[in-house]
């Protein structure tokens, strides 16, 4: 089984490569959870990030809105089977 610490580096690996073609600028990346499923079959790694506001000049910094995605990692194997939206 992989370590929690390869659960997050994967996670994140994962979510800048497929982000990094992505018109939008993601800023203050952060690692929100991260879940062993009590079968230990899956992790659940949670990122937040803000996107890079148009009105950055204008607006503080905390009036970025923002997101997170849940991806799901194989912890056996390491490899990510889904990313999908969280909304707390």
């Amino acid at each position: 089984m992989i370590s929690v610490k390869e659960a997050v580096v994967k996670a994140f690996e994962f979510f800048k490569e497929i982000y990094s073609t992505a018109e939008t600028s993601l800023v203050d990346l952060k690692l929100e959870e991260v879940e062993l499923t009590e079968d230990e079959q899956y992790w659940y790694v949670t990122i937040g990030f803000s996107e890079k506001s148009m009105m950055e000049g204008f607006l503080p910094v905390s009036a970025n809105k923002r997101y997170y995605k849940i991806i799901k990692l194989d912890s056996i194997t390491g490899r990510v089977l889904s990313m999908k939206i969280r909304n707390p």
